[in-house]
């Protein structure tokens, strides 16, 4: 008979975005910390069972390199027995985590390991510290922004500006709601700051200025539809589960 993974809790930090008072902390302290509080809310788990942790992410460097898995599983009191790994396949690198534990479970490798996520988009640079470009690829335009990839996807698929603004402004008038009315409580970790602050909401969401958001300018091409307003927020988070 094969085994059978199944998830049995998932957590996440608060998304800190610009101005949010979680700038600066090293991302695999606050890994750390969202791995304990995984831990403490399943007591019932013994830690010595855990076998792997591993965490997607997109450009494992600075803070994220040094294989912050195994330094985040070590920070939150996971037994040293423990494997770590961190793997990159870009926007998808946590969901291919959740995979690589989920098919050694069901392989009969492991029996427990977590899985999850960690970007700081904030100390680490698009591209990273050190982008060597191939000419050859990038002239086959290998090298494309997520920006300018919504822009072929806009005049692909003829999404106007206006289409675009209104799904920004639905979509954070809902998450607002959401996070206001309580309902991301569950699954968030307060992170502790260094100067015992606790930060247990999202900063992402806001109300949208409609005004000013119909003033921007498009951010990656001159004659495009895409501005910063319907453009992903640059964050800093971690999700396990």
């Amino acid at each position: 008979m094969s085994n059978k993974a199944v998830i049995i809790d998932g957590v996440r930090s608060p998304i800190g975005t610009k101005g949010s008072p979680m700038i600066g902390m090293r991302s695999d302290e606050i890994a750390g910390q969202v791995i304990k509080g995984l831990l403490d809310r399943n007591k019932e788990l013994d830690v010595n069972l855990i076998e792997d942790v591993s965490l997607g992410c997109a450009f494992p460097e600075g803070p994220t390199g040094m294989l912050v898995a195994r330094g985040a599983s070590i920070l939150a009191g996971i037994p040293e027995t423990a494997a770590a790994n961190v793997i990159n396949r870009y926007c998808g690198s946590a969901m291919t985590s959740l995979h690589m534990i989920s098919s050694a479970i069901e392989a009969g490798d492991i029996e427990v390991g977590i899985a999850g996520g960690v970007e700081d988009m904030f100390t680490i640079p698009q591209g990273g510290f050190a982008p060597d470009f191939n000419v050859k690829l990038a002239e086959e335009d290998y090298y494309i922004s997520m920006g300018e990839g919504a822009e072929l996807l806009a005049d692909e698929l003829d999404i106007s500006r206006e289409e675009q603004e209104e799904f920004s402004f639905s979509s954070h008038d809902k998450a607002v709601a959401a996070r206001d009315a309580g309902k991301f409580d569950n699954e968030i970790v307060p992170i502790t700051l260094e100067d015992g602050t606790v930060i247990d909401k999202d900063s992402g969401p806001r109300t949208p200025d409609k005004e000013k958001i119909k003033s921007l300018n498009p951010a990656f091409r001159a004659d495009g539809t895409v501005t910063a307003a319907t453009s992903s927020p640059f964050q800093l988070e971690l999700q396990q589960c």
